[in-house]
């Protein structure tokens, strides 16, 4: 099932769909890929929507990228 996941998500990155990516690493608990793959897809409200609604710090530069 893993190997699966793997290659769906390599799939996804390589075909430029960075915010499905984002989502698959969102639902996993990795937030911190997931926004760097929102801000990658153009979707800077998404992962500000992620630093908003995690209970948890985020590296200083990330959030500068994000605003």
């Amino acid at each position: 099932m893993k190997l699966l996941k793997d290659n769906y998500y390599s799939w996804l990155i390589e075909t430029g769909q960075e915010a499905k990516a984002a989502e698959l690493k969102e639902n996993e608990g990795d937030f911190i890929s997931a926004i760097t793959l929102y801000l990658q897809g153009g979707l800077p409200a998404k992962a500000a929507n992620i630093v908003f609604n995690c209970n948890m710090s985020f590296p200083q530069d990330l959030l500068e990228k994000i605003a």
